[in-house]
């Protein structure tokens, strides 16, 4: 069975981890101003069943909400995730060194 040869193209490593470190950021601002966008929009609805929501105690329960996801994705998705990554790079490794011992032996003939 062949497999699929990766290309290695140079630029493209340092823009992709260059937007994957700012995109996290940029989330969260979006987030933010999506929240008080949606308070906005629902405060004349809920006015009425809980005056007591001001714009701070919806955005404690957001920040409430966010923690517990994280810790949800910290407690089960990124072991699995690191698990999965490392069988990757391990298969990767084999393979590799598997296909140096065959054209080893291959030049040996």
């Amino acid at each position: 069975m062949k497999k699929i040869k990766q290309s290695h193209i140079a630029w493209i490593a340092p823009v992709v981890e260059s937007l994957l470190v700012c995109l996290p950021f940029l989330g969260i601002i979006n987030f933010i101003f999506i929240a008080i966008t949606m308070y906005a929009s629902i405060r004349p609805y809920i006015m009425g069943y809980a005056p007591w929501i001001t714009i701070w105690a919806f955005m404690l329960m957001l920040v409430v909400f966010t923690l517990f996801a994280m810790f949800l994705v910290w407690k089960y998705v990124l072991s699995a995730l690191w698990k999965y990554r490392g069988l990757q790079m391990f298969e990767r490794q084999i393979m590799d060194k598997l296909e140096h011992l065959e054209k080893m032996i291959e030049n040996a003939k």
